[in-house]
């Protein structure tokens, strides 16, 4: 190698390093080639296959990571949507009803605040307190995963919106089943409520993540449950003696987030393992941290929801442990405990 020029791995160690660049900018270090290396030397895997891995993860959150700039794009281009807003936007916003209502986490008052300074901006208009204003409601996230935290505090704001307005709800990423859980359920709320409430889904981005998607799926999902002691042994102790559920099927990937289906199987299984060597060393971890992200006592998924989407605020415990974890594990998103 030539004196002064960068190795491979060292380009896509910096890579890495300019995606997530403002992730949690103030509150955590920013990482460097060397500690993301230090993140990658964690994993227990020959040095061609972590090179392998590593290109593959920063292929991945290129598409899957939201910075800052990423996320004003997005509100940007809400605030101005005529769909949404019709065609006097200053009006729609002079009158809207940006709540926050949001019972866990702060995303939803981030991001209203972001939503405020770009309506500020756009058309000298001040966001209204929710107790003030009478225009069409919008319910602003990060994500929406599984739907359950969207009907959850839509169900609580319910008994005092208005009649016959429409709810609006807003999210940067929506994965299918979140979408699909509130589209079953809310109806049936808003009905027992005595409500003509209305709702629409809007979204940056949409992830594929049904029980029936397969090759297609945008979430981290085994092909092939391991048969290594430690998966067997995680297998006993939470599959209820079924076979693993939500596998995917053994034909090539179509989903847009991997550049191919060795690769996808790749990372899938680098994750699977050091996740289950995670839960083993990191004893604060709840009985739901499963290797590849959280999952519900009620759902059929056990191994973890696979999301790998991440945003300059946070990333969300329902992606691989791997990425997020921290302490005796060095994360490479260290994740903020809501």
């Amino acid at each position: 190698m030539a004196l002064g020029k960068k190795s491979k791995k060292q380009e896509i160690l910096s890579a890495i390093c300019e995606v997530i660049r403002d992730y949690r900018v103030g509150e955590v270090e920013p990482q460097t080639p060397d500690s993301v290396e230090r993140w990658l030397c964690q994993f227990d895997e020959d040095e061609a296959t972590k090179l392998t891995f590593l290109e593959e993860v920063h292929h991945v959150l290129s598409k899957t990571y939201f910075s800052k700039k990423r996320v004003k794009s997005f509100l940007s281009g809400l605030a101005q949507t005529e769909a949404l807003v019709g065609k006097d936007p200053a009006k729609f916003w002079k009158d809207a009803n940006v709540l926050n209502i949001q019972q866990r986490g702060h995303s939803q008052q981030e991001l209203r605040q972001l939503l405020a300074e770009i309506i500020e901006k756009k058309f000298g208009i001040k966001i209204k307190n929710s107790d003030e204003a009478k225009g069409p409601p919008i319910y602003l996230d990060d994500a929406i995963f599984t739907g359950t935290h969207v009907i959850g505090d839509v169900s609580d704001w319910l008994p005092g919106a208005a009649e016959n307005s429409v709810l609006h709800i807003a999210a940067v990423a929506v994965y299918s089943a979140g979408e699909y859980n509130i589209n079953k359920k809310l109806p049936a709320i808003i009905q027992e409520h005595g409500k003509q409430l209305r709702y629409s889904i809007w979204r940056s981005v949409n992830y594929q993540n049904y029980s029936t998607s397969g090759a297609e799926t945008d979430v981290l999902r085994l092909k092939e449950y391991p048969n290594d002691d430690a998966s067997q042994q995680f297998l006993e102790q939470f599959g209820d003696g079924k076979p693993p559920a939500l596998l995917r099927p053994n034909v090539p990937n179509t989903s847009s987030l991997f550049s191919s289906e060795d690769r996808r199987d790749l990372i899938e299984r680098v994750f699977w393992k050091a996740g289950l060597q995670i839960r083993e060393r990191c004893p604060y971890l709840k009985v739901m941290h499963r290797p590849l992200g959280y999952t519900t006592t009620n759902s059929q998924n056990k191994l973890g929801f696979g999301s790998f989407f991440v945003s300059y605020r946070n990333c969300p415990n329902n992606a691989p442990l791997a990425l997020w974890v921290g302490d005796p594990w060095f994360p490479l998103v260290e994740r903020k405990i809501n």
